[in-house]
C-alpha cells in the first residue's frame, strides 16, 4: 500500500478537516497517523480544536442572529410616519449598501474559521483516536453536557475526538468547553493497524444527581492494556490450573510483554525444556519460537514439526496427540559458522497416527506447520496435501457456500469450524506453492463467512450444544478463527464488512471491568481472553513470509 510521508500526510490533514478527502487517501492517511506519533498528536489537536471552533462558532452565531431579532421586534413601534414617508422617497441606494454590509458580516460569523495557532483554549493534545465501527449515537437535548445547534461535517475514516472532561456542567444552560489537562498518553503496546473504519459513537454520558458528565471511550490500546493486566494479575493461578501455558506465552509475545519479564522467561523455559505430549501445545510452541527467533530455535521448531507429522491421523486430521520418540531423537546440526539466515532442514514421517482426529485440533496443527515451515523446516509434501484433501472433502453439503463443522457431519456448518477451515486450506496452498485466491474450496469457506457474518456470536447451529443456533458457545476461540482466516486470505473485509473494525467495538463492549473476557456460555476466561487479546493485536502474519534476517556469525 502506498505510504505518505510527513509533509504529505500534514497536506491531506487539511483536506480531510475540509471533507474534500477522497476514501484512498483517506485510508492511506489513517495508516500513516497510526504509525507516526507526531503527526497523530498533531492531528489529534487539529481535529479537536476543529470541533471546539464550530460549536463556539455555532453558539455565538445563533445567540447573536437572536440578538438582532429581538432588537429589531422591540424596536418596531419607534418609527414615526415621518420617517417612513421619507425614507420611501429616497433612492434605495443607502439601504441597499446597508444589507449588502450585513450579509457581508454574516457570511464572515457563518464561514470564519481562525486558524488552529489563533485557538488559546488547547493546551494539550486530545488522547489517541479511538478505532470504533458503530454508527454516531443521538444524545438528548436534556442529556447532553454541552448543547450545540449546529455539528462540524465529520472528516471521512478520522475520528474528531472528545477531550477528557474536567469540569461538572450544572444545569441545562449550555456553556464553554472545559480545558483538557496536560497529560502524557500512555506507549501504545505493539503493533498498530490502518483499517479503515466508519464513523466512531460520540462519548457517553453518565447522569449523576443534578449534574451530567462526559466518559473516556475506551480505545483498542485501552482494550489490549487491560487485557494483559488481566493475565499478568492471574499468572500465578493460571500457572497452577490451567493446561494452557503455550496459548498464555502466545499472548505475551502479541500482546507486547517484554522478553525480561519473569513470567515471560519462565514460559519460554518450560516451551524448550518440557516434553511434547498433546498437538495443541506442540503447535503453539513451534508459533512462539519461530516468531520469536526462528534461527536460534530451528531445532526445537524442527522437533515440533516431527511430532506433528508422526501424529497425522490416516484421514488426514489430527487429534491430541501422543509423544513421539523421533521428535525427542531428532539430530539437527548446528548452523556452520559462515552461514547466513534460514538453512533448509528436511523431516520425514516416521510413524503412524491414528485413524481420525477432529478439526479443532487440526487447524492448530496446520499452524504449527506453517510456523515450521516459515522456520526452514522441509515439511513432508504427501502430509500437506493429505490434510488438505480431508479438508476438500469435508465442506458440508449445501445448496450455495460451504463451510465445516467439527468433523465429518451431515449437518450445518458453524462459524468457529468454518473460519478454522479456511486458514487451514490457505497454509496448505501456501506451503505447496498455489494460489489460495484461486481454491475453490476457499472461495466457499470465505462466501460462507461473509453470508453468515457476525462479530457478536459463534455463528450457525453449534453441534455441542443441542445444535444451538448463534450462540456465545466458543465465541473468542471463533473471533480468533476469524481472525486467521482474514489476515491469511488476505482481506480486510469479509462481505462487505471491515471484520477487524466491527470485531473491535464487540470486544471492547464485552470486556470486563477487570481487563477479562470470558464466555456468557461458560469456558475459560484464560482462554477467552488469549483468543480476545490475539484477535485484537492481529497475531497472525500474513502470506507470503517476511525475509529472514541474517543469522549471526559465531
Amino acid at each position: 500500500m502506498r505510504k505518505f510521508s510527513c509533509d504529505e500526510a500534514r497536506t491531506h490533514l487539511s483536506d480531510a478537516l475540509a471533507g474534500e478527502i477522497g476514501r484512498p487517501e483517506a485510508n492511506v492517511l489513517e495508516a500513516h497517523l497510526l504509525e507516526c506519533d507526531p503527526c497523530r498528536s498533531l492531528a489529534e489537536l487539529f481535529l479537536w480544536q476543529d470541533r471546539v471552533i464550530s460549536e463556539l462558532a455555532a453558539q455565538a452565531r445563533l445567540d447573536t442572529l437572536l440578538a438582532r431579532v429581538r432588537h429589531g421586534l422591540e424596536h418596531l413601534d419607534q418609527v414615526s410616519f415621518a420617517e417612513e414617508g421619507a425614507s420611501r422617497q429616497r433612492r434605495p441606494w443607502g439601504w441597499m449598501a446597508a444589507a449588502a454590509a450585513f450579509a457581508l458580516a454574516l457570511a464572515g460569523v457563518l464561514f470564519w474559521r481562525p486558524s488552529p495557532q489563533d485557538n488559546r483554549t488547547t493546551q494539550a493534545p486530545a488522547p489517541i483516536p479511538q478505532v470504533s465501527p458503530t454508527p454516531v449515537q443521538e444524545v438528548p437535548p436534556s442529556e447532553q453536557a454541552v448543547k450545540t445547534s449546529e455539528e462540524a461535517p465529520a472528516p471521512p475514516q478520522i475520528e474528531i475526538p472528545t477531550p477528557p472532561p474536567q469540569q461538572v456542567v450544572e444545569g441545562p444552560k449550555p456553556s464553554p468547553l472545559p480545558q483538557p489537562v496536560q497529560k502524557h498518553p500512555d506507549p501504545v503496546v505493539g503493533k498498530t493497524d490502518g483499517t479503515p473504519v466508519p464513523q466512531p459513537p460520540v462519548p457517553a454520558v453518565a447522569k449523576g444527581v443534578g449534574k451530567e458528565v462526559v466518559t473516556k471511550q475506551r480505545t483498542l490500546d485501552d482494550g489490549v492494556r487491560g487485557g494483559m493486566a488481566f493475565l499478568k494479575a492471574k499468572a500465578a493461578t493460571f500457572a497452577k490450573e490451567s493446561k494452557s501455558d503455550e496459548l498464555l506465552l502466545w499472548t505475551y509475545l502479541q500482546g507486547g510483554l517484554s522478553e525480561s519479564d519473569p513470567d515471560f522467561q519462565a514460559l519460554l523455559k518450560s516451551a524448550l525444556e518440557k516434553k511434547l505430549e498433546k498437538t495443541y501445545n506442540v503447535a503453539l510452541t513451534a508459533m512462539v519460537l519461530e516468531e520469536f527467533d526462528r534461527v536460534k530455535y530451528q531445532k526445537r521448531i524442527a522437533q515440533c514439526a516431527q511430532f506433528l507429522v508422526d501424529n497425522q491421523c490416516a484421514n488426514g486430521q489430527w487429534g491430541y496427540g501422543d509423544p513421539s520418540i523421533f521428535a525427542e531423537d531428532l539430530i539437527v546440526p548446528p548452523i556452520p559458522a559462515k552461514t547466513k539466515g534460514l538453512r533448509k532442514f528436511p523431516v520425514v514421517r516416521k510413524r503412524e497416527g491414528p485413524s481420525s482426529g477432529d478439526n479443532s485440533n487440526t487447524m492448530y496443527a496446520l499452524l504449527g506447520l506453517r510456523a515450521a515451515h516459515d522456520a526452514g523446516v522441509v515439511l513432508p509434501v504427501a502430509s500437506v496435501e493429505l490434510a488438505a484433501k480431508w479438508w476438500r472433502d469435508t465442506q458440508t453439503p449445501a445448496v450455495g457456500p460451504e463451510g465445516w463443522c467439527y468433523s465429518r457431519h451431515d449437518h450445518k456448518a458453524y462459524g468457529s469450524m468454518t473460519a478454522g477451515g479456511v486458514g487451514s486450506l490457505v497454509i496448505c496452498d501456501y506451503i505447496l506453492g498455489r494460489d489460495w485466491k484461486k481454491d475453490r474450496e476457499v472461495a466457499c469457506g470465505m462466501e460462507w463467512l461473509a453470508k453468515n457474518f457476525s462479530v457478536s456470536y459463534n455463528p450457525g447451529p453449534y453441534e455441542h450444544a443441542g445444535m444451538e443456533e448463534n450462540s456465545q458457545h466458543q465465541y473468542y476461540y471463533y473471533m480468533y478463527a476469524l481472525e486467521r482466516a482474514a489476515i491469511l486470505f488476505g482481506t480486510e473485509q469479509v462481505g462487505g464488512h471491515y471484520w477487524f473494525a466491527r470485531g473491535l467495538q464487540s470486544l471492547l463492549d464485552a470486556q470486563r471491568p477487570d481487563g477479562g473476557w470470558k464466555s456468557s456460555a461458560g469456558g475459560n476466561e484464560l482462554n477467552d481472553t488469549c483468543f480476545a487479546v490475539l484477535f485484537l493485536r492481529k497475531a497472525t502474519r500474513a502470506l507470503p513470509d517476511v525475509i529472514t534476517p541474517s543469522a549471526p556469525k559465531k
